[in-house]
């Protein structure tokens, strides 16, 4: 998809379910992210504004980096989530405030180190215009940090494919087909902050987490993601309760995989781009 203007829509909800799935989600792509931030420059003492913090797990990461004397804010627009964000840094003892609001107008103060998101430019209407918004907080010689998906290069497949696993996929492709946003913004990341005025290293990092031929994971993989979906598929008529039966699903998903002899295969590309303010 392209920019059209106006931010995309969050299909996943904002439920505790999905709060547990990001948690999960972070663990899986915590290293990953602590590759990115390392490369780009974050350390002790740092001051990083995480925006699209969510529950947290990026400022989880970012605070092992600064430590003691460093500090986390992490904005939202999901007040239920900086909460849980709140709640579950300080108990690991991370430096950490939360802000509810939209970036764009909402007071998170200035001359930050570092600025950094994931997986966030791809639900906004304009990615450029967000990372100029982001550059704005953050100090002259200061870094702007993105880390998000690239979707070409991203997938979930079983070989051989068994029906359970090919409609899931379905389902998820129809859930997303006409959010708004743009989710092929990875792969844009050194032209978008270019255009935001920005300089952006040479080379990214791009890797690729992969989750591969246990069936025990990827059944609880897709039925968390479908529990996140399911409000968003059965109004637009994607596919009714009784279809999905969350309560059977990881059963029904581990026999057709075992019955038809099935790899299957997770993998999320991500890239980790940054860029200097100059």
């Amino acid at each position: 998809m392209v920019d059209d203007g106006r931010d995309a829509d969050y299909v996943l909800g904002r439920s505790q379910e999905e709060y547990d799935r990001l948690i999960e989600q972070g663990g899986l792509l915590g290293p990953a992210t602590e590759r990115v931030l390392r490369a780009a420059g974050v350390c002790a003492g740092m001051r990083v504004l995480d925006v699209g913090c969510g529950v947290g797990e990026v400022a989880r990461v970012v605070g092992e980096l600064v430590g003691d004397g460093g500090e986390v804010v992490g904005v939202d627009v999901d007040e239920a989530a900086v909460r849980i964000a709140e709640q579950r840094l300080r108990h690991v003892g991370v430096r950490f405030t939360g802000v509810v609001g939209d970036l764009r107008s909402v007071d998170v103060g200035d001359a930050f180190d570092v600025a950094c998101c994931r997986m966030v430019l791809q639900y906004q209407a304009d990615a450029t215009e967000a990372i100029v918004t982001m550059a704005r907080h953050v100090k002259i010689g200061g870094v702007i940090v993105a880390h998000e998906i690239a979707p070409v290069l991203t997938g979930a497949r079983a070989y051989p494919a068994f029906p359970l696993a090919e409609r899931v996929n379905g389902w998820i492709a129809a859930a997303y087909a006409g959010a708004g946003g743009n989710p092929h913004v990875g792969a844009e990341l050194g032209r978008r902050f270019a255009e935001a005025g920005l300089q952006p290293v040479a080379q990214p990092i791009v890797e690729t987490v992969c989750a591969l031929g246990d069936s025990v994971v990827a059944a609880r993989r897709f039925r968390t993601l479908l529990a996140s979906l399911l409000p968003t598929l059965v109004e637009r008529e994607i596919a009714a309760e009784r279809d999905v039966d969350l309560a059977a699903f990881e059963d029904r998903f581990r026999a057709e995989a075992r019955a038809a002899n099935s790899t299957v295969v997770l993998w999320s590309a991500l890239v980790g781009w940054w860029a200097h303010r100059v």
